[in-house]
């Protein structure tokens, strides 16, 4: 059909039926014929004009703020495992998008972060971190940096433990300062609603504040950590961290602790376990949510206008605290952390000299080839056993690193100050690196890879964890 004649068809068919509907009396389209069609910001008349809140405070619309109540489900579910290992979790209060922790099925292990780590003397190997792991060694590295941890428990008999006391959620962190002040708001709407005798807003408090509870009863858990049966001897287990910048983390600990910390199994230990309970509590929960909205969207103006401004500051605060270090919501009560330092510093200007530097402080290179942490060329080789001889007669000072700035991870400066690092101090070890006329990692590297032939490599480049 042409467009002419599709439009004849409108005409004759179409146009006679909303003639006839503005024309009835009373009917459905009444008086829309006295509109005037020039107002369209398209086509205006004198007529146009921008319409702005001209009522009164009745007149005011905020059924939509109910919809306020699910937004910020990102920044919850980010803060949402820290959290839950929390008893703050378990309050009544005002929590943004609560839709987002009522699962169906529960995640059974703890989230990971990207990295690679390698057992220098046991060769264990993996490829993440587990979360606490992440938020306790997870500190902002420069491309090619490089750090050496000495880590270990002060009571040694608890690192066979299970029972993760030594790790727990810092009682004043962010992410539990944000949920007080949840409580904290749900108080002040509660008193509100009696205040202004608005019974459907008392329901959505209470019931959104009983939500957040049951929320708290399914998502609690607690560090578990794998037990290892008691042995004499407590091997060296140092460790080395491989972030995707090309930084090196390299961790001294005891066999222990590193596979408490490093690899021990990621499984979530929940108060509660029994799939047979944690449905229905779930279900429950959906179902007072959809309740707690419809009862929201018939409470009075001035009571949504403070829901309203009470979701929009909680989503801040949420954001906030998903933002900052994750570190700064867990208490490391129990470590003693010391940090070993080189003569040069921990900068490095390449990925060869950066890889150095991690050797300096293990003395080896077995577990760069557990790691693939570059190819396996000939050129490669060679540089590897050229880079241990001369690593393995660095000499180290046990003074000279006195009055060097102590800069622990995941925010402990600021940790230490409130006591939550236990005892956390500077180690006073430096390794001497030697000159750069001695030894020169691109330059070594350079000279090996011309002497075997080699097509040209870009020694700045990042190999992929």
């Amino acid at each position: 059909m042409s467009r002419r004649n599709s439009w004849q068809s409108f005409r004759v068919g179409v146009l006679p039926t909303f003639d006839f509907l503005f024309s009835q009396p009373g009917g459905p389209l009444s008086g829309m014929e006295e509109i005037d069609p020039s107002i369209l910001i398209s086509n205006p008349g004198p007529r146009w004009g921008m319409r702005w809140f001209d009522g009164g405070l009745d007149d005011l619309q905020l059924d939509i703020v109910g919809f306020l109540a699910i937004l910020g489900e990102d920044a919850v579910r980010k803060t949402a495992r820290l959290a839950s290992l929390s008893s703050i979790f378990l309050l009544p209060r005002l929590m943004p998008a609560p839709h987002s922790l009522l699962y169906v099925e529960r995640p059974e292990n703890v989230e990971s972060v990207r990295a690679s780590v390698t057992a220098v003397h046991s060769g264990n190997q993996r490829d993440y971190l587990s979360h606490v792991t992440a938020a306790l060694f997870g500190f902002q590295m420069q491309p090619f940096e490089v750090r050496c941890l000495r880590i270990r428990k002060i009571d040694p008999d608890s690192q066979r433990s299970t029972s993760g006391g030594s790790v727990r959620a810092a009682l004043y962190g962010p992410v539990n300062l944000v949920n007080m002040f949840g409580c904290i708001l749900s108080i002040t709407l509660f008193t509100l609603s009696a205040v202004y005798g608005d019974g459907m807003s008392l329901i959505a408090t209470v019931l959104l504040s009983l939500l957040s509870s049951l929320i708290g009863l399914t998502s609690r858990w607690h560090m578990q950590f794998a037990r290892r049966p008691p042995a004499a001897r407590d091997p060296r287990g140092d460790c080395v961290i491989r972030w995707p910048n090309g930084s090196y983390l390299v961790l001294k600990c005891s066999d222990s602790l590193a596979h408490q910390l490093l690899f021990a199994p990621d499984a979530i230990a929940y108060k509660l376990q029994n799939a047979g309970h944690f449905i229905p509590v779930s279900l429950l929960g959906t179902l007072i949510l959809m309740i707690s909205v419809i009862a929201l969207a018939n409470a009075k103006i001035q009571l949504q206008i403070a829901w309203a401004a009470s979701y929009v500051i909680l989503n801040i605060g949420h954001w906030m605290a998903a933002a900052l270090p994750r570190g700064w919501n867990f208490h490391f009560a129990g470590y003693e952390i010391e940090e070993e330092h080189l003569s040069s510093g921990g900068k490095a200007a390449s990925f060869a000299e950066g890889l150095f530097k991690a050797i300096v402080f293990t003395k080896s290179t077995a577990w760069i080839r557990l790691s693939s942490a570059v190819p396996d060329t000939e050129a490669w080789r060679e540089w590897l056993r050229r880079a241990e001889g001369v690593a393995r007669g660095c000499r180290t000072s046990e003074d000279a690193a006195d009055e060097l700035p102590l800069a622990l991870p995941g925010g402990a400066r600021r940790l230490r100050r409130h006591g939550t690092w236990g005892k956390a101090h500077q180690c006073g070890i430096m390794f001497e690196e030697p000159e750069r006329g001695v030894w020169c990692a691109e330059r070594a590297y350079e000279e090996i890879r011309e002497g075997v032939g080699e097509g040209r490599a870009e020694l700045k480049s990042i190999p992929e964890v």
